[in-house]
């Protein structure tokens, strides 16, 4: 087999695994690829140019966490995608046929926004914010150490396990430097608030969401790694007005924006929870071409290290059932 010829199938496998086409009854493709493995004992000496080992790479994330959502179309009408390395959230609906766009601000480098699929189940208007411990401790308490009015500046109050408001003068930020494990922090509702007019709610291990932000201006910048994790949506209001359409709920519009232009903290309870998937992908396919992103985390060299040897494995698979 010509190494044009090579590369040209183990191209080929790479788009049909990502777009979910490869099946166990595409015999001759996967025949082809298996055959191509038993004739060179490694694909890394085919020296494949970068923008075919990036897909590659990020082929396996597709295939193997199922983070394409090609499956789910006979499951579900709509879910969200969001991809990480693209800063954007997309909306699919299924039965319309339709995608929606939104940027994103994802989390920094060194808070990096995860990988994960949940699903939302409500969200609020005008929500208050339980500030986490982490940012709590690490940026806002020395903050306030050096500008002890720095909580009521910025429509934060203090409080200790027990519920009660704790003054933050200059004696009392000691007290609680010396023990800030016994204390919490909520932003009350309002534009200045760091969740926005909305958030949306899902069940996860690390403690995100996906919301509004009052730093709009963010969404002009062309990378926007900026975040402590949480995923900060453009337009979050006409995302919301979607969500309610989809749940069979779109007379509760009115109310919606009634409750944001008033600052009224309100739950909206979704009949039918909608998937949500978190990706990291830095190379996908359009019109039938790689297009690669940044690599913002730097984690396509960890793929690269196990992606040849889980490639064989899998193509070795699906020659079994064929």
């Amino acid at each position: 087999m010509k190494l044009s010829m090579i590369k040209t199938y183990v191209y080929s496998i790479f788009l049909l695994c990502s777009t979910g086409v490869v099946k166990a009854q595409d015999n001759l493709v996967v025949k082809e690829i298996s055959t191509l493995f038993e004739e060179n004992a490694t694909l890394t000496k085919l020296n494949f140019p970068n923008s075919t080992q990036r897909f590659y790479q990020n082929t396996l994330q597709q295939v193997w966490t199922k983070a394409s959502d090609h499956a789910n179309k006979t499951l579900e009408a709509m879910s969200l995608l969001s991809g990480v390395c693209q800063f954007g959230l997309y909306q699919n609906d299924y039965q319309s046929d339709t995608v929606f766009n939104f940027k994103v601000v994802v989390g920094k480098p060194h808070s990096q926004t995860p990988t994960l699929q949940s699903s939302i189940t409500y969200f609020t208007t005008a929500p208050d914010w339980r500030v986490p411990r982490s940012i709590f401790e690490k940026e806002f308490l020395p903050k306030a150490i050096k500008n002890n009015n720095y909580f009521n500046d910025n429509h934060y109050a203090v409080y200790n396990l027990a519920g009660q408001y704790v003054e933050t003068n200059v004696a009392n930020l000691q007290e609680i430097r010396k023990n800030p494990a016994a204390y919490y922090v909520k932003q009350s509702s309002g534009c200045d608030n760091a969740l926005g007019v909305v958030v949306f709610r899902f069940a996860n291990a690390f403690d995100i969401y996906l919301h509004d932000t009052p730093e709009q201006r963010l969404f002009n910048e062309d990378k926007r790694a900026l975040s402590h994790g949480c995923v900060r949506v453009q337009h979050a209001e006409q995302l919301a007005g979607l969500l309610l359409k989809q749940d069979g709920a779109k007379d509760k519009n009115r109310e919606m924006t009634n409750a944001i232009s008033s600052l009224q903290k309100k739950d909206f309870k979704l009949n039918k929870p909608i998937s949500i998937k978190i990706i990291y992908l830095t190379c996908l396919i359009k019109d039938g071409l790689p297009v690669n992103y940044e690599d913002v985390y730097q984690l396509d060299q960890e793929l690269e290290k196990i992606g040849f040897t889980m490639l064989k494995i899998k193509i070795n698979e699906l020659t079994r059932t064929v």
